[in-house]
């Protein structure tokens, strides 16, 4: 199971025990072992929150991609690129996730405005 495997293997890299990380993401001790183990694996909100605690992707949690960068941008940093006719279907927009777009690249958030602005241009 790809999922306890990298779990297991990001408990490794990190200097907290797995009793610690349990607290820390607020899930009960025999729950989170039950995923370490293999037993069980966790809801949507779940993984996402256990991704987020180890800094990867979700895709790269369940062995969809071997990349585990996550590239987040907040409404701050791209709502001044979104043309005015399409702020209301964007409001309730607090961030975008674009891991899919950006599996196996290394883009930094300015990499992805660029792209962002240029595709809106196109639509335009």
């Amino acid at each position: 199971m790809d999922f306890a495997r990298r779990l297991k293997a990001l408990i490794k890299e990190g200097d907290k025990l797995q009793k610690e990380i349990a607290k820390d993401l607020n899930i009960p001790e025999t729950t989170f072992s039950g995923y370490v183990r293999g037993k069980s694996r966790p809801d949507i909100e779940t993984l996402v929150i256990i991704a987020e605690y180890f800094n990867v992707n979700t895709d790269y949690l369940l062995g969809l991609s071997d990349s585990r960068k996550r590239i987040v941008l907040k409404r701050e940093e791209f709502e001044h690129l979104i043309p005015p006719e399409y702020k209301e279907q964007t409001r309730n927009l607090g961030w975008i996730e674009l891991e899919d777009f950006c599996k196996e690249k290394d883009l930094t958030a300015e990499n992805v405005r660029i792209i962002i602005e240029t595709m809106l241009r196109q639509v335009k």
